[in-house]
């Protein structure tokens, strides 16, 4: 409500009361919540859930309030409407409108850079200077900063005069604004970056809802019709929402779709949330498709909402069959891959479409290019770009026949429209630079068609030879692709991938700052492996890159923390041969030789598996040389498999580059350095450190090999001055952050964390690894029991990287074991994206929070979906069960499903351990066998009793939850 001078005044008449444009465009988004649609502005890949009106009591841009969902995110859109502004700093009514706007940039920064909110301008079209504005907002979102910004608009043909002069008014109405709100601005500098955030959060919504050009009423009309059964009944539906927009905002409502279902009923009788002609999936609400899509990849949710909206029993069964507990959506994929079941084939093309996307996210390629290409040949829209599609995983798959087929039948006129289908028709025609070219200028906004654009482009940076060698330049260049996508928008295929390029950057000697590399190779891959895991995805991949930078790294407990079965490692992850290499191989160096010969028994490549037997060999006083020559053997033209075998040679004292000459000609510096490990394997460790020396000042993976030499021969003190030295040489702070990881490693902690405090202390503000320093530092400070400092370094690190989980977990951890329940609450859902935990650990973490403070219904589905997700793990299944056999403060009537849930999960743990010593069954309706089973409890040990838990189990039990 708004003071004024006779009382107060509602939001309906403060506001845009009265505007005929506001409540057509308010019958719009009825329109769209009501068929389950998206809108533009919100993002093609989000459903309307809510639309709110009028809401001046809880955002400065007030008018209309859209909420979608895309699970498992949401996002806001705020929209101001405006017939016809003038965006200019001269004009009063549009500065006092942008302060409003200027405030919720301020106040509402965290949200909008992550684009969980949108603001948004809807004004009556044709408007040239909304339009300029749009062209100006597009070009900011692809730009990381303010400065970035400013080059990009007066780039040669990137915009034209009436655009940048577009700039500077809306520059001169932004310093306006910030004045008129009290908007504090330095400096220019800081108008134009507030420009920028202004920029890069508006989305221009053009309407055509008035005059003779209502196009957009004509096409929102065309939509009803699926519901109303014909354009009459449409078009008086469509009158029917205006109605009921002018009603809402003099009422500031919030609308679900069931309000607005029940206000139309009286005109209308809407059966279901989708289009009556599409078939029904029996018992099956709306609530339980949305659980099960935040089982599945994010950027297939659009998908598989359009085939639910098409053919419910159809799409249902392709959601339940991928995310039943028993089989992981990847086996079930691969089976259709090689069996396509019968109702597939004969299912719409939307349902297929979203089968298709299923399959191209779990690879399975060759099932998604089939479907493609019959989705393409059932006539879908953007035919030319499905075939696209099949063709390039066709070709990457090495199906000729394929790619030609899907090239054969693409229309002679379908890439006009279609960059990516252009890009394809070129690279394949084997015209590179026309595709790159196409690439490069193509500026995709859904989230699926930036991934294939950065998927694309990456494959222009590599040769077109595939036997040709990766050089510097390609693999830089493919780095910063990686990156530029990764900046856009996350996505856990290209972290990967940017991961492994990361690392052979490394490997080769050619990182310009080889730990930060490895530090981020290993960062994005666990990011990777804990998306992954939320859907149940290839996280093994991830885990062993990870696992591959830590070796590197030679941070072998992280190794063994993240792909032993008694680490992090899910039983997916820790059987998978490549982890299991990695795992093998540092628990050989750590001395665990049971450990090493169990992973070592999963390792199916030869040359790995002679690799392991090595260094098995030489840890139990065998010889290892044997294994090294076969490993080399075996290693055939792959240098990268032949310097490993060279060098475990090169350990043990044993010059391999005799035998094998033109490995050195091809890579004298490796050679030079193999040398050198040779003499320290022969007992030479002088001379070794000699030859490193020399070459300490050459590279940064010559300085590491030397601090490598002396760690070997137990010169803790010499290894870490070599890593001192050579960060003041190359300017590399990460080095003195692994000399402070050294001295904690040999158990000189108050050493370490002076090394700590006196790199952070000289280090500048925005040095990159400040954030892994704070978490080494709060690590070392978790062991001494200094819970204070823990909480304090781990804030800072989350102020640096709100988006790092593992910190963020850490810090709820630290704070819930200091019993500061109410803290370790507000730090979990201050994270930019919903926190779901990845591990047992944080999972623990979130029942007992929610159990303390969570809302009983949230809390139970949660630890239903905990259960099926780490279902392999005894103790922590039975400790969810306990926890949801607790009484709530207050009684709680759960729904019916829930409640079947989880006496199913209740029963089928004790199938699974009947013996269990975490959760046992006493049955009450046989009050002799109670009473023994009683006794028998009272009997055991002070331990055993704590070990125990008791589950009374009879009718009606689940009346406590």
């Amino acid at each position: 409500m708004t003071a004024t001078g006779g009382g107060f005044a509602s939001p309906y008449s403060t506001g845009g009361g009265g505007t005929t444009l506001e409540h057509a465009y308010g019958a719009v988004l009825l329109a769209a919540l009501l068929s389950r649609r998206p809108v533009l502005g919100l993002g093609d890949e989000f459903t309307v859930r809510e639309v709110r009106f009028q809401q001046a009591a809880t955002s400065q841009v007030d008018d209309l309030v859209v909420v979608g969902d895309c699970p498992p995110v949401s996002r806001t859109l705020y929209i101001g409407v405006r017939r016809a502004p003038t965006i200019a700093g001269g004009n009063a009514s549009f500065v006092a409108l942008l302060v409003d706007y200027l405030r919720m940039v301020h106040t509402r920064q965290a949200g909008l850079d992550i684009d969980r909110e949108r603001l948004g301008l809807a004004v009556a079209a044709p408007h040239t200077g909304a339009n300029e504005v749009a062209q100006l907002a597009a070009l900011a979102r692809k730009q990381p900063d303010g400065p970035a910004f400013r080059r990009a608009v007066v780039a040669p043909r990137a915009t034209n005069g009436k655009v940048r002069a577009r700039l500077q008014h809306l520059d001169d109405a932004v310093k306006a604004a910030a004045a008129q709100g009290g908007i504090a601005l330095v400096d220019t500098t800081a108008q134009e970056a507030l420009t920028w955030r202004l920029l890069k959060a508006l989305r221009i919504i053009e309407l055509r809802l008035e005059g003779d050009d209502q196009a957009d009423r004509t096409n929102v009309v065309g939509v009803l019709v699926s519901l109303a059964g014909d354009a009459a009944r449409a078009t008086a539906l469509w009158r029917r929402l205006r109605e009921l927009a002018a009603e809402y905002a003099q009422h500031a409502a919030i609308v679900t779709y069931a309000m607005l279902a029940r206000d139309v009923e009286p005109l209308l009788h809407i059966a279901a949330s989708s289009p009556v002609s599409a078939p029904a999936a029996a018992g099956v609400t709306d609530n339980q498709m949305y659980e099960r899509l935040r089982q599945l990849p994010m950027v297939c949710g659009p998908r598989l909402l359009a085939a639910w909206r098409d053919d419910q029993a159809l799409a249902w069964r392709l959601i339940s069959a991928v995310t039943t507990i028993d089989d992981r959506p990847a086996g079930v994929l691969r089976q259709w891959q090689a069996h396509r079941p019968g109702w597939l084939g004969t299912a719409s093309w939307q349902v297929q479409l979203a089968a298709a996307e299923l399959a191209a996210a779990y690879g399975a390629g060759m099932l998604a290019a089939d479907l493609f290409a019959t989705v393409a040949a059932a006539g879908a829209p953007r035919r030319g770009f499905w075939l696209a599609r099949a063709a390039m995983i066709y070709d990457e798959n090495d199906n000729d026949n394929g790619r030609n087929t899907a090239l054969a039948a693409l229309p002679a006129m379908a890439a006009d429209g279609e960059p990516y289908t252009a890009a394809v028709v070129a690279l394949l025609g084997g015209d590179r630079d026309t595709a790159a070219r196409i690439a490069d200028a193509w500026s995709p906004d859904g989230p699926s068609d930036r991934s294939l654009r950065a998927v694309l482009r990456l494959r222009l940076t590599s040769p077109a030879d595939p036997n040709a060698d990766l050089d510097r330049e390609i693999l830089d260049r493919g780095l910063r692709v990686l990156a530029e996508a990764l900046r856009e928008q996350w996505a856990a295929g290209l972290a990967v991938a940017r991961a492994r390029l990361l690392i052979t950057r490394a490997r080769r000697g050619e990182s310009p700052n080889w730990d930060a590399d490895l530090r981020e190779a290993r960062t994005l891959a666990i990011r990777a492996r804990d998306e992954r895991r939320t859907y149940r995805a290839d996280s093994a991949e991830a885990v062993a890159v990870a696992c591959h930078a830590s070796m590197l790294l030679t941070d072998l407990s992280r190794v063994l923390e993240l792909g032993a079965p008694t680490g992090e490692a899910t039983t997916e992850e820790a059987t998978a041969p490549e982890v299991c290499l990695s795992v093998a191989l540092a628990a050989i160096q750590v001395g665990q030789l049971d450990l090493a010969r169990e992973r070592a028994a999963l390792v199916s490549d030869g040359r790995a598996r002679a690799r392991i037997d090595a260094y098995l060999a030489e840890a139990t006083g065998q010889d290892p040389q044997p294994h090294w020559w076969r490993a080399a053997e075996l290693a055939g033209d792959d240098d990268e498999q032949l310097a490993q075998a060279l060098l475990g040679l090169a350990q043990i004292g044993v010059d391999g580059l005799a035998r094998y000459p033109d490995f050195a000609h091809r890579h004298p510096g490796e050679a030079a350095e193999l040398h050198a490990i040779t003499e320290l394997g022969a007992g030479r460790a002088g001379a070794a450190i000699v030859r490193l020396r020399e070459r300490r000042r050459s590279s940064v993976a010559a300085a590491l090999s030397l601090a490598q030499a002396y760690q070997t021969v137990g010169q803790i003190d010499d290894q870490v001055q070599t890593l001192r030295d050579a960060a003041d040489h190359f300017g590399d702070r990460s080095l003195r952050h692994n000399a402070a990881e050294v001295l904690a490693r040999a158990g000189r902690a108050a050493e370490a964390v002076r090394e700590l405090d006196d790199l952070l202390a000289t280090a500048e503000p925005d040095w990159s690894g400040r954030a892994d320093a704070l978490r080494l530092a709060a690590h070392l400070a978790d062991a001494g029991g200094r819970l204070d400092r823990v909480s304090h370094l781990l804030r800072t690190v989350l102020q640096i990287r709100p988006e790092d989980t593992t910190s963020r977990w850490a810090l709820i951890r630290t704070l819930f074991n200091r019993g500061d329940v109410n803290e370790a609450w507000r730090v979990l859902h201050e994270a930019p994206e919903p926190l779901d935990p990845s591990n047992t650990a944080d999972a623990r973490a979130w029942i007992h929070l929610h159990r303390r403070r969570g809302q009983p219904v949230e809390t139970v589905a949660g630890c239903l979906r905990l259960l099926r997700r780490f279902n392999d793990d005894e103790q922590f299944v039975a400790m969810a069960l306990m926890n949801l056999m607790l009484p709530w403060p207050e009684p709680v009537e759960l729904p019916e499903q829930l409640r079947m849930q989880l006496a199913a999960e209740s029963e089928q743990f004790f199938q699974r351990w009947p013996d269990s010593s975490h959760l046992r069954r006493l049955r009450a309706d046989d009050l002799d066998q109670l009473r023994a089973d009683m006794i028998t409890m009272m009997r055991r040990s002070d331990n055993e009793r704590e070990a125990v838990r008791v589950k009374i189990f009879e009718a009606g039990w689940l009346g406590f939850c």
